[in-house]
């Protein structure tokens, strides 16, 4: 039971890091130099 009430903390601490991230500008988007494709948070 514990394990469910962590499980879906931690999910949505994730989902509100991502919506912060996104509001401050904690994205790497990335240019030709960069070893990755996609933007990256």
């Amino acid at each position: 039971m514990y394990y469910i009430i962590i499980f879906a903390l931690l999910i949505i601490a994730e989902l509100s890091y991502f919506k912060v991230a996104d509001r401050f500008n904690i994205i790497d988007k990335p240019n030709l130099r960069s070893s990755h494709d996609y933007i990256t948070i």
